[in-house]
């Protein structure tokens, strides 16, 4: 039998349609047949140097041009369904009033760095929930699940994603995740391969802020 993956895609879309799917479907969709779980904004995010394809190529932004961006919105002309036949779950609203300092009861000083987690962590949570409704329904746990931002333009670290695929697939390791050489541990926002129980585990940092060591200096529940 065929290993069975959910894919939870969770975040900006930014470029995904044009140039992340492309990449996905030459990927994880060919070789595996995801199941997939989408938690996304209406907005559609501003471009950044690392975001453009090829990465770098973004042209800096004056502040009305950001400001055009930043209030573009998702066409709600996309058919996820064409694009995703296996979608189990899309979520997809608008960023909530104050997002970056509260959030569903948890609090984040005005100070504190990587404000824009705050909602990432959420919409991860937001969409594993939806995958373990899923799989309760169904009566069974997925072999793998890999976690990617919509906007992730990855280039030759596709390569790695899939070989840490293989890697829980066959057993010899539970998870990995990208990290962006930092050597402590973080909650990524780029991609995350697990299986199923592992990334329960992660995906429930969001109930867990106040108690974790390396953000419990910047979040409080209320």
């Amino acid at each position: 039998m065929p290993p069975t993956m959910a894919l939870l895609l969770v975040g900006l879309a930014r470029t995904h349609v044009s140039h992340v799917y492309p990449l996905l479907k030459a990927t994880l969709l060919k070789r595996y047949n995801p199941d997939v779980f989408l938690a996304m904004s209406t907005e559609m995010g501003c471009p950044s140097a690392q975001r453009a394809v090829p990465p770098g190529n973004a042209k800096p932004m004056d502040a009305r041009g950001r400001a055009q961006c930043e209030r573009a919105q998702l066409p709600a002309t996309v058919d996820w369904l064409s694009l995703y036949p296996n979608l189990k779950s899309l979520r997809v609203d608008a960023h909530p009033p104050n997002a970056t300092r509260a959030l569903h009861g948890v609090a984040m000083p005005e100070a504190a760095e990587h404000k824009s987690m705050l909602l990432h962590i959420w919409r991860m949570y937001e969409a594993n929930e939806a995958k373990r409704d899923w799989e309760a329904a169904v009566g069974r746990r997925y072999d793998v699940v890999v976690k990617v931002r919509p906007d992730w333009v990855c280039g030759s670290d596709y390569k790695f994603l899939l070989a840490q695929v293989d890697h829980v697939l066959a057993k010899r390791r539970e998870f990995a995740h990208y990290n962006g050489g930092i050597d402590e541990f973080q909650v990524s926002d780029k991609f995350i391969v697990a299986t199923s129980e592992a990334f329960d585990f992660y995906a429930s940092v969001w109930e867990r802020l106040p108690e974790c060591e390396l953000v419990a200096a910047n979040f409080s529940r209320k």
